[in-house]
């Protein structure tokens, strides 16, 4: 069988025309997964403090020393992993957001809209007049993952108070 891109890149020597409809496809690709990146990003520390305001209830009421440690143990692998699953889910994104500007500079989307939609959102913001408020130019992803080591501390510090002098916790 033929390869389509072979017959469109005869006689040229290092490009390739795609087509548009393939183009289309590829952009509204990415963009999804994208998308589906960052909703898993933000669901990310939800679950996770979810799951640590029990083990936090647990450890913090318990008068048992193992049940306290097995729970802030669980807490603070929770607030690990999490702040982990969050940075990928971010990377993941990130990598998405800098082929979709990729692809819109090739279009020449500038000229439509004095700057490209996956462009970093402060340039964006710039471009269409619109200036964030102080608390709005702080990095919610940065804001988040900050919560979620606090979380690991407080972890961490149950598990030594508690190996140290457990007579605090009551």
């Amino acid at each position: 069988m033929d390869n389509p891109i072979d017959k469109q890149s005869q006689g040229k020597k290092d490009t390739v025309d795609p087509d548009p409809t393939i183009i289309a496809s590829v952009y509204q690709a990415i963009a999804s997964r994208r998308l589906g990146y960052d909703n898993s990003m933000w669901q990310t520390p939800v679950l996770s403090f979810t799951a640590q305001a029990f083990l936090f209830t647990i450890a913090l009421s318990a008068s048992n020393n193992v049940a306290r440690l097995i729970a802030a143990t669980l807490a603070l692998v929770i607030a690990l992993i999490s702040l982990q699953l969050m940075s990928k889910h971010r990377y993941h994104e990130m990598i998405d957001a800098r082929l979709l500007e990729a692809l819109e500079n090739s279009m020449d989307l500038k000229k439509v809209f004095r700057c490209l939609p996956h462009e970093r959102p402060m340039y964006r913001a710039e471009q269409v007049g619109v200036s964030p408020q102080w608390f709005q130019r702080l990095s919610s992803y940065r804001v988040w993952m900050a919560g979620l080591a606090v979380f690991a501390i407080a972890s961490a510090s149950i598990i030594i108070v508690t190996f140290i002098n457990p007579a605090l916790l009551k």
